[in-house]
């Protein structure tokens, strides 16, 4: 814990401890590359420019920052079959900054670190490569090309083979493998899943078959999913329904939808179904409220543990447009939404963490001010939720009004991006001009702009962006 003791345990005892180091890390390879074989397999196949480079990194991370100093002394070298021991021998690097010990203290001795005195054994060296490495001039541990280096002297000294590339053969199975593997999870848990009708094998199907074959595997299959972009076209006549009805945000804003007009057919909460709550019925499941309301669409105002189940359950009932409020959903959770939207043709989600969805004074899901929305002719899609009602009061005030505004939410896994929105605007005759809002994080931004260079610039009348 004291800061100058770390000081001079680095400088008098790094030799050895790099020494020993080394050692460790060609041990924790090795026992990792064996247990986690099909792992290794898996992403060979997955990615024909292949590169283990981070994954190296993570464990010389691991190696210095996790591997306690008691574990290196217990460490052995590697043996391999033919009964040489390998070794590695670390290049001459000069830390930044560097470290220095004043006259008057006395260095730990390597005893005091946790290691004997003796010092590090020699161990017999296996045959060189005929070619080695050229050692870079690293300036410090964390230098990409030092990584580099090591990750390519020490893998070479295990054994390891270099990776090649997957063949359109292994990657076509990969892809088989890839969807048994989901058809599998959506029958192991058969309430979270889509109907047995969305999950045809790739194998049963010749141009999918194909399609795989030919991609890379960075593409992603086309789905129908993209043609759910229609069900953003809400109005007057839209049937909401809302989770988490009877909560306190869920009943705030479904009585601020009722007085703007929205057409709320009820709301489900479990432990009051048969209730009436705001003079509209309360409904056990999405299920009873799909049979005996049908909803078009649902808001969802469920707090963030349960959120992703709300939007599978809307999923699994077919509900054609998902709202989801809620702030704070883990993204492990949307990871599985995300999925399942992706094998399915009928429900469309717009956010998580979004303000909603408004057609001005026609139909209001969510949780924007309805008083600053005029009926007009821009179309507005944000990321984000606060500038999306700027760009609205300032539209408004203009005269211009809005013909639809879509927050599309910040989170990095959704239901709905700017493209999608973009392709209604750009087909609707009565959106004469778009507002687009970005945010800081990722590259939707940059993909939306490609895409109205080549749809709309294109076109004879291009509209105002």
């Amino acid at each position: 814990s004291d800061p100058d003791v770390k000081v001079q345990m680095i400088s008098a005892e790094a030799p050895i401890l790099f020494s020993k180091a080394c050692e460790v890390f060609i041990t924790e390879i090795t026992q990792r590359a064996w247990m986690n074989a099909e792992e290794n397999k898996r992403r060979t196949l997955q990615r024909q420019d292949v590169s283990f480079a981070a994954q190296r990194s993570e464990m010389f991370d691991f190696l210095i920052d996790v591997v306690p100093r008691e574990e290196f002394a217990s460490k052995k070298s590697v043996v391999r079959e033919d009964g040489s021991v390998v070794a590695a021998h670390p290049p001459a690097i000069s830390h930044q900054p560097a470290l220095s010990v004043e006259p008057q203290q006395q260095p730990l001795s390597a005893q005091a670190v946790g290691f004997s005195q003796q010092p590090p054994p020699q161990h017999q060296q296996s045959p060189p490569p005929q070619q080695q490495p050229a050692q870079p001039q690293a300036s410090g541990l964390y230098d990409p090309a030092f990584q580099q280096y090591y990750a390519q002297h020490l893998v070479e000294a295990a054994g390891f083979p270099q990776p090649a590339g997957p063949t359109p053969e292994q990657r076509t199975a990969y892809y088989q493998q890839i969807e048994r593997s989901q058809m599998q999870w959506f029958q192991r848990q058969p309430e979270m899943g889509m109907p047995q009708a969305h999950l045809t094998s790739s194998a049963d199907n010749p141009q999918l078959l194909q399609m795989h074959h030919d991609s890379s595997s960075d593409v992603k299959p086309d789905t129908d999913y993209e043609d759910t972009a229609k069900n953003l076209k809400i109005n007057k006549d839209t049937r909401v329904l809302i989770q988490g009805f009877t909560g306190k945000q869920g009943t705030f804003h479904a009585s601020q939808a009722i007085a703007y007009g929205t057409n709320v057919i009820g709301g489900v909460s479990p432990k009051k179904a048969g209730q009436t709550h705001l003079d509209k019925p309360v409904f056990g499941s999405v299920k009873d409220a799909v049979s005996q309301a049908s909803p078009d669409a649902t808001a969802i105002y469920v707090p963030p543990p349960f959120a992703a189940d709300a939007i599978l359950e809307a999923i699994e009932n077919e509900v054609g447009l998902i709202v989801a409020i809620t702030e704070g959903i883990p993204q492990q959770d949307m990871v599985k939404v995300v999925q399942a939207l992706k094998t399915q043709s009928k429900s469309r989600l717009v956010g998580p963490n979004c303000p909603g969805i408004i057609a001005p004074d026609a139909c209001k899901i969510g949780i924007m001010p309805g008083h600053i929305h005029k009926r007009g002719k821009i179309g507005i899609v944000s990321r984000s939720g606060t500038l999306t009602y700027e760009a609205v009061n300032q539209t408004t005030q203009a005269g211009l009004g809005q013909t639809l505004c879509v927050g599309i939410g910040g989170d990095p896994f959704n239901g709905t991006n700017f493209i999608d929105c973009l392709k209604i605007f750009l087909e609707d005759p009565a959106t004469e001009g778009i507002v687009m809002i970005g945010e800081i994080g990722g590259s939707a931004e940059e993909q939306a702009a490609e895409f109205l260079i080549e749809n709309n610039l294109s076109r004879a009348q291009p509209k105002p962006v």
